[in-house]
């Protein structure tokens, strides 16, 4: 019997076979990075989406129900009559356009909130506010409601109104006891509430990004949602000035604060008899001071300018003061341009990116997020 050696590969087989080979290992090896990028980003796109979603339906939440739950107040109607419930601030950093706002403030006001109306006028800006028997105070422990360390929005009949803690109360003479001075006494017939004052604002974080915040009556900032690099808020108002009436007992406005009898006298000495910051007498017959912009009917944008040039109402917010066009709020467009919290998904500062990460890769890039909203003020009028 005759032995035949075994077949076997030959040099020039082995290195094509190596080649192939290594062909093979390269192109997987280039999957691996971009399926790397692909599950990072994907999660963190996600987590985009879902910090704009949350900071819209807050921000909405909490402006579509400003000023509600007032209307059982001894007939005054709707608190944003009386009082702007939703004031656009500028952004501190100031690099917004002259159509937008970077901040807004905002009263809230619970449905089982306590409220009043002053039974006589304030001794002074420190003494104790006393507030008469209605239905709106019913007879129980604490003063109509209100307890010691309860915030209240006070507003007079001309318009003005802070905010006050309260340090303690005197049921027996329905009294509540302000935990610091006033900027002014109140008169008599002001209307108290209590209510939840918050200011929505970006602040800068130790590591150089920005959060959406929330500073409530007591001073404390509350953070909402990290990585918010811009926000703005547009507000739209009614473009024609307000329709009022006199029919000599009693005033009527189309919105905004009622006219006032003309014999009204300002207790602080700013207006005169009638008088209010909305509101001026030619004779007997009310007149507005508020400007038609448009047609009746119609919402037109404010800019930061048409909101900083009166006519002035007194308030103890922004500056001791506030512009009377607020009364005409209607509509407020909200926008939050959000990014990814890894610096490593971040591209170059852009169009893309509002800061710049260190990723460079393409591949890896996750883009900030744009979101918009339009949002009614249901409780004005």
């Amino acid at each position: 019997m005759t032995l035949r050696p075994c077949g076997g590969f030959s040099l020039v087989e082995l290195l094509v076979a190596l080649v192939v080979c290594a062909l093979l290992t390269g192109a997987v090896a280039g999957l691996l990075s971009p399926a790397r990028a692909a599950f990072e980003a994907t999660p963190a796109a996600l987590d985009l989406h879902q910090r704009a979603r949350a900071g819209l339906d807050l921000l909405t939440t909490v402006v579509r129900s400003a000023g509600a739950n007032v209307g059982a107040a001894d007939g005054l109607g709707a608190l944003a009559n009386l009082v702007p419930v939703v004031m656009p601030l500028p952004s501190p950093e100031g690099n917004l356009a002259d159509g937008e706002f970077g901040a807004v403030w905002v009263m809230s006001v619970a449905p089982d909130a306590a409220q009043g109306r002053l039974d006589r006028d304030q001794p002074g800006p420190a003494g104790a506010l006393t507030l008469a028997p209605s239905p709106a105070c019913p007879q129980v422990s604490d003063v109509c409601g209100f307890k010691p360390g309860d915030f209240v929005a006070i507003v007079d009949p001309l318009g003005r109104f802070e905010v006050l803690a309260i340090a303690s109360t005197n049921a027996a003479g329905k009294q509540l006891s302000p935990a610091a001075a006033l900027t002014q006494a109140y008169p008599a017939g002001s209307l108290a509430v209590e209510a939840e004052i918050n200011r929505f604002a970006l602040a800068v974080q130790p590591d150089g990004s920005r959060s959406l915040v929330r500073v409530t009556s007591a001073g404390a900032t509350q953070p909402i949602v990290d990585g918010v690099s811009r926000a703005g808020f547009v507000p739209w108002g009614e473009a024609a000035a307000p329709e009022l009436r006199w029919d000599g007992a009693s005033g009527w406005a189309s919105y905004g604060p009622s006219p006032l009898a003309p014999t009204l006298v300002d207790p602080q000495g700013e207006f005169p008899p009638g008088d209010t910051c909305v509101a001026t007498y030619n004779g007997l017959v009310p007149r507005t001071r508020l400007a038609s912009v448009g047609e009746r009917g119609t919402l037109v944008p404010f800019a930061r300018s048409d909101l900083d040039d009166g006519p002035w109402c007194s308030a103890a917010v922004d500056g001791g003061r506030y512009d009377a066009d607020l009364f005409r709020l209607r509509r407020l467009d909200v926008w939050l341009r959000v990014e990814v919290l890894s610096a490593t998904l971040r591209g170059p500062a852009g169009y893309l990116f509002n800061r710049s990460g260190s990723a460079r890769a393409p591949i890896k890039w996750v883009p900030d997020l744009t979101v918009r909203v339009s949002v009614a003020l249901r409780n004005a009028t």
